[in-house]
């Protein structure tokens, strides 16, 4: 599919060829029609470049039809849990769900939307700017604690509570000032008092030699607070630097 516009496209010190790696992409939907699993995405997303990505966004922006196409592709990353998902491919989707008129992100705080992992990190990295953790504007700062309270509610799968609580995790970790302003806050969305209280509890029961373990299955929140609090100097990285 051509990328046409009202106005003539200046391609000038651009690569040639990556514009027409991009037109093929948007032609195959990320190369969705020839895959044979999630392996071929996350293949397909780590050789996408900057360049490459500007013109799928510009062709995004300017052409309703190829708009129209790009919002389905968030549906590809369902189901999705690789460690090694480049940034370069999450930055593809931040900069598609911060176009305007963009139909994807029905993943939104306000209604819960797709219930996926990778979306409210999608969500925060678009209102951030950039693919980075630590809050670079005030519309991440905010996200943070106001998605905790959406996605942590009892109907949520333990992959979304993960999820969130991983992405609060290495925004507090990565933003000392994030921490001091927001920690409070975000901690107070993250758990409930009563789960404090009925641990406390129990770990009286056993004796002051003796430990009381959270299992991971039993409350995924406290234990990842406490897991964190045990490492709090190292983030916890989804993706390798790349």
């Amino acid at each position: 599919m051509p990328m046409r516009s009202a106005r003539c496209r200046n391609i000038g010190h651009r690569s040639l060829q990556e514009f027409l790696v991009a037109e093929e992409l948007i032609r195959t939907d990320l190369g969705a029609h020839g895959q044979q699993g999630i392996g071929d995405l996350v293949s397909v997303l780590r050789l996408i470049n900057r360049e490459i990505a500007s013109f799928i966004v510009e062709a995004a922006s300017e052409n309703p039809e190829i708009r129209s196409r790009a919002s389905d592709w968030f549906g590809q990353l369902r189901g999705v849990r690789r460690t090694d998902m480049p940034r370069s491919g999450i930055r593809l989707f931040a900069e598609l769900a911060a176009i305007p008129e963009m139909a994807a992100p029905e993943f939104g705080v306000a209604d819960g939307g797709l219930s996926d992992p990778w979306f409210p990190w999608i969500e925060y990295f678009a209102a951030n700017n950039v693919v980075e953790f630590a809050p670079r504007t005030q519309r991440a700062a905010e996200f943070v604690p106001n998605v905790l309270p959406v996605w942590m509610s009892p109907g949520k799968s333990q992959d979304m509570q993960a999820g969130v609580l991983l992405l609060a995790a290495n925004a507090l970790a990565e933003s000392h000032d994030f921490a001091r302003l927001w920690g409070h806050l975000i901690v107070s969305e993250w758990l409930d008092p009563e789960t404090i209280e009925n641990a406390l509890a129990r770990a009286r029961k056993v004796g002051r030699m003796d430990h009381h373990y959270i299992r991971l299955d039993e409350n995924l929140p406290f234990w990842t607070f406490l897991h964190i609090a045990l490492r709090w100097c190292a983030p916890l990285k989804a993706w390798p630097c790349a």
